[in-house]
């Protein structure tokens, strides 16, 4: 015979079943709150970052500086809040998080202002100082307006994947070289047109080199020349008949319009025409107020000529076509020079499709 479980006993089963299942889930909610405050990641070891300094290409390549040597190094990068947030404007994702993402981390010191100025390791000895930093806790730090030519070398295939530009200025850039692609078909025909990027950095420039002791600066025969390089170079390659496009840039407008470019335009003419050459004309397309789509605009032609300065290079290096390079060390103290850590000529002795001329 079954007995009958009177309902009291019931509820009153039922309510320490439930009373024993909240204190078990109690207990694990503070096991799991131990458990995650004793597991906190903590500061990372070998950590690599850069002063910032300079402008919009200053701060590319300090960012790229860091970005290569972690690649080489499996180093942790970290970039200025500041460089961050200028160059996520510029493309469409950044890999390496601000330095601020370190303050969430248990126990990590951000680099103050004081360290990132006196933490600098000296780069003819960074090899042998990169080698067992990765289970360093002192931060790597590089030096403002930073240049690492050998640790971006071997990943310059990857830059164009890496570092997307923007929608925005891609749109208005290829605006931009669509107006001149037009023009060349209509005076030469229509025919693939190439675009050669001509980036002339003048103005404060010229009085940092001579500061620096350089007494000869790219001049108008320097440009002709490079031309004059390009289109033999261009038609020679070429099994096709094409239009190319010489495009500039500058951050001196009126000197360009006014000097250099009926300079060029004569350079191609006076080159004639060639078994391969549907027609070439040369287009001053830059504007100071738009320096990031002047920047996209360089980026995207198929080859370049370039003085000094890291805009014109880093848009070369972005075009990875064939590049001609200011030679400041044919008709300058080379020895003032090197001391300069020049980089496009020390990328041009690296690369084998970038050419110095003088």
């Amino acid at each position: 015979m079954i007995k009958k479980i009177k309902f009291p006993i019931i509820v009153f089963m039922l309510c320490s079943i439930s009373l024993l299942t909240l204190v078990k889930i109690k207990r694990q909610d503070q096991i799991n709150t131990i458990f995650l405050r004793e597991y906190k990641p903590t500061c990372p070891k070998g950590v690599v970052t850069v002063v910032d300094g300079g402008r919009l290409c200053n701060k590319i390549f300090e960012y790229v500086s860091v970005w290569s040597l972690s690649r080489s190094y499996g180093l942790v990068p970290y970039v200025p809040d500041s460089i961050h947030s200028a160059l996520k404007n510029m493309f469409t994702h950044l890999r390496i998080p601000p330095l601020s993402k370190l303050n969430s981390l248990d126990r990590c010191l951000v680099p103050n202002k004081i360290t990132l100025n006196t933490t600098i390791y000296d780069i003819s000895n960074l090899e042998k100082t990169l080698r067992n930093m990765n289970e360093s806790e002192e931060p790597i730090v590089l030096r403002k307006y930073i240049v690492l030519v050998d640790s971006i070398v071997p990943f310059i295939g990857e830059l164009k994947e890496e570092f997307k530009y923007q929608p925005v200025y891609i749109n208005i850039a290829q605006a931009r070289l669509q107006r001149a692609r037009t023009i060349m078909n209509g005076k030469h025909g229509n025919r693939e047109t190439l675009f050669v990027a001509v980036h002339v950095r003048r103005t404060d420039y010229i009085g940092y080199l001579r500061r620096k002791g350089v007494t000869v600066t790219a001049d108008i025969n320097y440009y002709r020349h490079a031309v004059a390089w390009m289109l033999r170079k261009l038609i020679s390659d070429s099994a096709s008949s094409y239009n190319i496009a010489f495009i500039l840039a500058s951050d001196d407008k009126f000197w360009c319009k006014a000097k250099l470019l009926p300079e060029i335009q004569e350079e191609i003419q006076n080159f004639g025409n060639e078994t391969n050459l549907g027609g070439s004309n040369v287009f001053y397309l830059g504007d100071q107020e738009t320096p990031e789509v002047d920047l996209v605009m360089l980026s995207s032609c198929n080859h370049s000529i370039i003085a000094y300065g890291t805009y014109g290079l880093w848009s070369a290096l972005m075009a990875n076509g064939w590049t001609v390079v200011y030679d400041i060390e044919a008709k300058n103290n080379p020895v003032l020079v090197k001391l300069m850590n020049y980089a496009p000529i020390i990328f041009a002795k690296k690369l084998q499709k970038w050419i110095a001329l003088s």
